[in-house]
């Protein structure tokens, strides 16, 4: 980690002070250094894949009604993920299924967030800082 952290360094030092054969023979490693990169990243990843599927199934199965609260509303709808089974953001549909059934409506407006959706966000958006302020980052 600290070799790869050491080659961008000297890459891009060679990089602004134009020296073309630093650059060279620094790009001689480029392939490995990426390959290298790419293992640290999968490194950082695997915990947060690890937690993140017992998490939404403790939301998704063992607290229905949390599952349904929305805490925010997003300016565009976030329903990226295809299929219906993992909305983020509340849809028109939903809320018109929701009173047909009774059993609502959980979302005052469209495009309002779920619950989960915030916290998977949140994690997501925060892991790095968090990662930083308590020393638990791989990079160090």
């Amino acid at each position: 980690m600290k070799e790869t952290k050491t080659w961008q360094k000297a890459r891009m030092a060679a990089f602004k002070s134009k020296d073309q054969a630093k650059i060279d023979e620094l790009s001689k490693k480029s392939k490995y250094m990426n390959k290298m990169s790419m293992e640290m990243m999968q490194m950082n990843m695997r915990p947060m894949m690890i937690t993140i599927i017992p998490l939404l199934l403790i939301f998704y199965f063992l607290m229905p009604t949390l599952f349904s609260y929305t805490v925010a509303i997003s300016p565009i709808p976030l329903n990226v993920i295809p299929g219906d089974f993992f909305q983020l953001t509340c849809t028109a549909e939903k809320m018109a299924l929701d009173v047909e059934n009774g059993i609502g409506p959980f979302c005052g407006t469209e495009n309002e967030i779920f619950l989960w959706a915030w916290y998977f966000l949140t994690a997501i958006a925060f892991s790095g800082t968090i990662m930083k302020l308590t020393k638990t980052s791989m990079n160090e």
